[in-house]
């Protein structure tokens, strides 16, 4: 039995009114829950620009050492990010980006190319095994229980619980390190 993997998907957020870079709202929830499942051992993988400066925020909120594959803007993510997670048992993600497209739709179309499922709207997992017991916001307040086979993909909802602290420290003391398709990280 090999060890569990899980990673969470960041993305380059911007404050709506000045643009400032910042950490993505719906990211930073889906790093809160992977961290709550995993502790230090979740890797945070970003695909974009090394210099991103939005990344800086996810240092500060607990992201030791994000994981950046280099993609120009007229690479196909989803292609690139897929290679490097081929072997990764749960992969988090928000819901929707703040900037960019921002349609929602990354979850469906990485989960598609990976041959996995999908849920939608996670509130809390739990990971039982090759089982991932996920709590999920419906409509109206409601909320649901499904259960899921590892490996999957979930799209975490904004409304989840996150308790992350900010500090400048864990800023100045993370690292971003670049990685390819080919490398898994290591």
């Amino acid at each position: 039995v090999g060890k569990f993997v899980a990673a969470v998907l960041v993305s380059a957020g911007r404050h709506p009114f000045t643009g400032t870079p910042r950490a993505c709202r719906g990211d930073t929830v889906a790093l809160a829950l992977g961290q709550r499942i995993v502790g230090d051992g979740l890797r945070i993988i970003h695909a974009g620009a090394i210099d991103e400066p939005a990344l800086d925020d996810y240092l500060a909120l607990g992201a030791g050492t994000i994981e950046v594959v280099v993609t120009p803007n007229c690479y196909d993510t989803v292609r690139v990010l897929s290679g490097l997670l081929k072997d990764v048992d749960l992969v988090l993600a928000g819901s929707r980006a703040e900037s960019g497209a921002g349609s929602g739709l990354f979850p469906y179309a990485l989960a598609k190319a990976l041959g996995r499922p999908v849920v939608a709207n996670v509130l809390d997992v739990e990971i039982e095994g090759a089982e991932a017991r996920v709590r999920q916001f419906l409509p109206k307040g409601r909320r649901r229980g499904v259960a899921v086979s590892l490996p999957a993909i979930l799209a975490v909802h904004p409304a989840t619980q996150a308790r992350l602290g900010y500090a400048y420290a864990r800023r100045l003391s993370g690292r971003i390190v670049e990685v390819s398709p080919a490398n898994d990280g290591q």
